[in-house]
């Protein structure tokens, strides 16, 4: 994944070719944060134009680290109901 920035606050651009296609797309500059759903969902959107059925489920940390379960969606739900994973729904909705 490359980034390139444009300047404080005017947003980044990010690439990355997965299967010989490029995704290119532009995130918010949070500061010390960076867009992580924009991200995801950008390599989601990848993943479904590649075929492939896995994405990655978000888990609630309570605090800003980004801890990711990669898999199936079924067998991450099953997963998590039997390890007591607690997934951050709100999150997950939102890039699914």
């Amino acid at each position: 994944m490359q980034w390139e920035t444009t300047g404080r606050n005017a947003g980044i651009w990010v690439q990355f070719v997965f299967r010989d296609r490029l995704y290119r797309f532009q995130v918010q500059d949070l500061g010390d944060y960076y867009d992580v759903e924009r991200v995801v969902a950008s390599i989601h959107r990848a993943l479904a134009d590649a075929g492939h059925p896995e994405r990655f489920f978000s888990r609630d940390t309570g605090d800003q680290v980004a801890d990711f379960i990669f898999g199936e969606p079924r067998t991450i739900s099953e997963a998590a109901r039997e390890f007591d994973w607690c997934l951050d729904e709100e999150f997950n909705n939102v890039v699914m």
